[in-house]
């Protein structure tokens, strides 16, 4: 036979408290070829929580699952050899603290949506994950954020989290030895005042020549947002064309809208559903003739004073024309029909009657429609 000496042990260290999983260590002994873990909940291992041989100088408790938070746990460890083992080490004594998340503690309220999560170091290799949920269990549908970190400690970027709503978090380390999983925390964000969205482009009564338009609204706080464009000022259902975004996009393009005059406004998301609507913004797309090759316009405005508008038209036929005003917000003022005594007859329309401002005016035969924005 081949005699071995006692392993000295290493880590954990004595009376001390350690992160568990953790790697029980100690130094090799010559001639060992295994040895012989012993752990237990009591100092005369008179009640043995694992028995565990290894050809390693180390064991990881991630192993054994039966390791609890707060509890002072007992080991030593003896060689063995060819035909013999050595006495057991010195018996040393550490209390388990298991790896988890510190900040935020488990069932806070008013943490911040950009708060800083932090957890346990394991080692300067570690390898965390952070994992957010909606809900405590943890899958694609409900994770709404995961990143990984070599430090132990991440801060959650804006945009991410809502106002007002529960999460869940758990973190996940691996250093090639440890692998382990935090216990799952849930914590609730403060409640933020959500203002009322305003819109930044287009301005009222803007012309825009395109079929498309970006709306764009002022960056603020919100857990996201509701765009709502429309031809009709009051927002009926099935005409309007809605779309929401998250926290942190402050535009939107609309693309294919016909000529016309449309109704944009927006609402923000919060805590409770979302604010009151911005104030409704009105604006007119202009397009020109695709039906046909024109190589000139075929109604035209001309505004010499202030009291009238000059309408003229290529036609060489006598066609009705139907005149609308219309106010910026696209309540019509008036409308009329005129009928041409001869073809491309000027038209002279009076609006000394109108107050001053900004009118729309909208210019209608059986084959055209000119849409302009008229000063008074």
């Amino acid at each position: 036979t081949t005699s071995a000496s006692a392993p000295v042990l290493i880590y954990p260290y004595n009376n001390s408290e350690a992160l568990t999983p953790c790697n029980l260590r100690w130094n090799r002994s010559n001639n060992a070829i295994r040895y012989e873990v012993l752990f237990s909940d009591d100092n005369t291992f008179s009640n043995i929580i694992f028995n565990k041989q290894t050809g390693d100088t180390t064991f990881n408790t991630s192993y054994e699952h039966t390791i609890k938070d707060g509890v002072t746990y007992y080991w030593r460890v003896r060689s063995i050899a060819l035909g013999t083992v050595s006495d057991y080490s010195n018996t040393y004594s550490f209390t388990a603290k298991k790896f988890g998340i510190n900040t935020p503690t488990n069932g806070a309220s008013e943490v911040s949506t950009e708060c800083t999560i932090e957890w346990d170091s394991i080692s300067a290799t570690s390898l965390y994950t952070l994992q957010i949920s909606t809900a405590v269990k943890f899958n694609a549908q409900t994770i709404v954020y995961e990143a990984q970190s070599s430090n132990p400690r991440h801060t959650i970027p804006e945009g991410i989290l809502k106002s007002g709503y529960t999460y869940f978090a758990q973190v996940t380390v691996d250093d090639g030895a440890t692998t382990a999983s935090s216990d799952i925390i849930s914590f609730t964000t403060k409640v933020i005042e959500i203002p009322v969205p305003q819109i930044t482009y287009p301005s009222k009564g803007e012309i825009i020549t395109t079929d498309n338009i970006t709306i764009r609204w002022q960056e603020q706080k919100s857990n996201g947002f509701r765009v709502e464009l429309s031809q009709d000022s009051t927002f009926p259902a099935r005409q309007t064309k809605g779309k929401s975004t998250n926290g942190t996009t402050y535009e939107y393009t609309y693309e294919g809208l016909q000529a016309g005059v449309w109704y944009v406004r927006i609402k923000a998301a919060n805590h409770s559903g979302y604010t009151e609507y911005s104030d409704t913004v009105s604006f007119t797309i202009e397009l020109p003739v695709s039906n046909e090759e024109i190589t000139e316009e075929e109604i035209i405005t001309v505004q010499k004073e202030k009291n009238t508008v000059e309408i003229y038209s290529n036609f060489n036929t006598l066609e009705d024309v139907k005149i609308s005003i219309f106010s910026i917000t696209g309540i019509e003022i008036e409308s009329k029909i005129i009928c041409p005594n001869v073809p491309n007859e000027c038209i002279i329309l009076n609006i000394s009657n109108l107050p001053d401002g900004v009118y729309i005016l909208k210019i209608a035969t059986k084959s055209e429609e000119k849409i302009c924005r008229i000063k008074k």
